[in-house]
């Protein structure tokens, strides 16, 4: 049995040209497990990019052997050292409207900045039907594939955010148990790009009591 599985390893590796790293994977119920991660090669760059390749990330617990597949919605993080720079992802949910409706999908952003706010960069592409005559299936047009980037900011309550257009009333609201910080977004102290600023100056002024 457990030569059947190491085969099956050892193919998965020769075919997708995978990196294994040793690493921590801590599911949203809290259990933490010691694994493997199994990496396809194309995931690292100058920083290593998450594509939400969710069938393409296996973990390997090492306790048991067992492979598992590495669902944004059952995990909370994941991270692991690579050329010696720790790397951890997070998983959260990433809410957006189409068509008048809300659609969910849990992603997993890297960690570019630590503290009470985590800063995480999401990076991914995303399939949409461009119709000749509105947006209906039914008509002609084709599927388009766009590439997307950018910022969320999650507490380590769990509370998730984006950035809206209501900037000043949605980062005072986001910050409001920091009222140093939730004041000078509402006096217009920070610019409408400064988000990483903001974080700063909250987790130095408010993140240590948390």
């Amino acid at each position: 049995m457990k030569t059947t599985f190491y085969l099956c390893i050892l193919l998965t590796l020769i075919q997708f040209k995978i990196s294994a790293q040793k690493g921590i994977l801590e599911y949203k119920s809290g259990e933490k497990l010691e694994v493997e991660i199994l990496l396809p090669k194309k995931f690292f760059g100058s920083i290593v990019d998450w594509y939400g390749m969710e069938n393409s990330i296996h973990f390997v617990d090492l306790n048991s052997n067992e492979s598992i597949k590495g669902k944004a919605n059952d995990i909370s993080f994941f991270e692991f050292e690579y050329n010696g720079v720790k790397k951890k992802y997070v998983s959260l949910l990433y809410q957006y409207n189409f068509l008048n409706k809300k659609l969910g999908k849990n992603l997993f952003g890297i960690v570019i900045e630590d503290g009470f706010i985590e800063t995480l960069q999401i990076k991914g592409k995303r399939n949409s039907w461009v119709a000749e005559n509105g947006p209906n299936r039914s008509s002609p047009g084709s599927w388009r594939t766009t590439n997307y980037k950018f910022l969320a900011f999650r507490k380590k309550t769990g509370e998730v955010f984006f950035s809206s257009f209501k900037f000043k009333k949605s980062w005072s609201e986001f910050t409001s148990d920091c009222p140093s910080v939730s004041e000078k977004v509402s006096n217009g102290q920070y610019s409408v790009i400064k988000y990483r600023e903001i974080v700063r100056d909250y987790n130095s002024s408010c993140g240590n009591s948390k």
